[in-house]
């Protein structure tokens, strides 16, 4: 089958720019792809799952692109897409052992000039302060750049769109990276010169600066829709993904560096992948490591690396073991582990059809951590962070008691948590 890229089941379905077709939810995939194999079980791994905790809309409901952040103080911190007081999204820290507490409800008052919809997670300042983005609202309508201060103080330090035609970018959902000079740096999918979507440099006092608007080439051979968020690399330049746009329509992987000098470095083909989807990490090899969502041998997804030049090859095929059991579909951004081996998750297969963690060498070895039943969480489309102990923790967009997410960790045998440097 032919796959488009993912869209969020909890907003209306949006429309390709390119062919003005409906794209399909997560759930209508699953139901296409997997009734016929619902019956099948595997063997679990010997790595301990743990189900921390779960949203249940008052402290937090569904979260989507968002990761857990270590804070200062030992716990996580995060941001969801729902729930919290006005079902617009929270902030919530969770210890490690799991108790969760909401610390801020977006969109408090009637006009939500703080922002709503969090889609991206946080990212701790040099400053000790926690900035992240909201999706919608705020002045303009566009979405915002927040500042966060423990325990629950909230300032937006930007609202988008404030430009005419929103040529400033709209609706930002990846996470922001801190860079070497100490400004924010990230991608709205929306607004930009074209309505493509922009990558901009923004600092902790809210000064903005527009750096790149998407479909500035004809076709959009320089990228479109840039819902992954940035890495920057050894060279100092940042690279990111499109899910559209480039030579094929397919996406593509660019860099910019601080100053906005762009370059598309890879188109993407159905070989390597369709839509590519989060973000890059740059391993400790030097290459840069990610996933597309489609696409591949089996188009089922892929895991690629690829090098600062942009010379890419794919590693791994998902669904080439019978049923998917090895998963399907990954949407979130790579972490390489402090044994050198890379985490990630993806959004369908696996024994019961709703996602799994799984870990990869770097030469394509994969291995299937854990396979998600639903009541301990489904479709986790985050990124996993990796405690001090080798200890993994994660978040499921979906499933738990009330199916609005859950929170887990899962602790890995000892020789492959610790082996290698951090």
């Amino acid at each position: 089958m032919t796959l488009l890229p993912f869209v969020r089941a909890d907003r209306p379905a949006a429309r390709n720019r390119k062919s003005g077709t409906e794209l399909p939810s997560i759930a209508a995939m699953t139901c296409v792809v997997f009734v016929v194999c619902a019956a099948l079980t595997v063997t679990s791994p010997a790595q301990t799952f743990t189900l921390l905790d779960t949203f249940a809309g008052a402290n937090g409901a569904l979260p989507f692109y968002q990761s857990l952040t270590p804070g200062p103080d030992g716990n996580f911190y995060g941001t969801t897409a729902r729930g919290g007081t006005d079902n617009d999204g929270t902030i919530f820290q969770v210890t490690p052992k799991g108790a969760l507490t909401n610390l801020y409800s977006f969109c408090p008052g009637s006009n939500c000039s703080t922002g709503a919809v969090p889609y991206g997670g946080l990212v701790l300042g040099s400053n000790g302060k926690f900035y992240g983005t909201t999706y919608e609202n705020g002045a303009n309508g566009g979405g915002t750049v927040f500042e966060f201060t423990l325990p629950n103080t909230l300032t937006t330090i930007y609202n988008f769109c404030s430009e005419s035609d929103c040529v400033d970018g709209g609706s930002p959902e990846s996470t922001l990276v801190q860079g070497k000079d100490g400004d924010f740096y990230g991608t709205t999918v929306y607004g930009g010169k074209e309505d493509a979507g922009t990558v901009f440099k923004i600092t902790p006092s809210g000064s903005l600066t527009t750096l790149y608007s998407f479909c500035s080439k004809t076709n959009c051979t320089d990228g479109d829709f840039p819902g992954g968020g940035l890495v920057q690399a050894s060279n100092g330049d940042f690279y990111g993904v499109t899910g559209e746009g480039g030579t094929g329509n397919y996406g593509t992987a660019y860099e910019i560096s601080s100053a906005g000098a762009f370059k598309t470095v890879h188109s993407f083909k159905y070989t390597d992948g369709l839509y590519p989807e989060g973000g890059l990490v740059q391993a400790s090899d030097g290459n840069l490591y990610g996933v597309a969502y489609g696409g591949g041998k089996t188009d089922n997804g892929t895991v690629f690396k690829m090098t600062e030049a942009g010379v890419l090859t794919v590693i791994y095929n998902f669904c080439s073991k019978t049923y998917c059991t090895d998963g399907n579909y990954p949407a979130a951004t790579l972490i390489q582990g402090k044994n050198g081996d890379l985490y990630g998750t993806t959004n369908i297969g696996g024994a019961d059809h709703v996602g799994t963690v799984f870990s990869l060498t770097t030469t394509g070895t994969l291995t299937t951590l854990h396979s998600f039943k639903g009541t301990d969480g489904q479709y986790p489309y985050s990124s996993l962070v990796q405690a001090s102990n080798g200890t993994l923790y994660g978040l499921a967009s979906y499933g738990g008691a009330k199916d609005d997410g859950i929170i887990f960790s899962l602790t890995l045998p000892a020789k492959s948590a610790s082996a290698g440097t951090e």
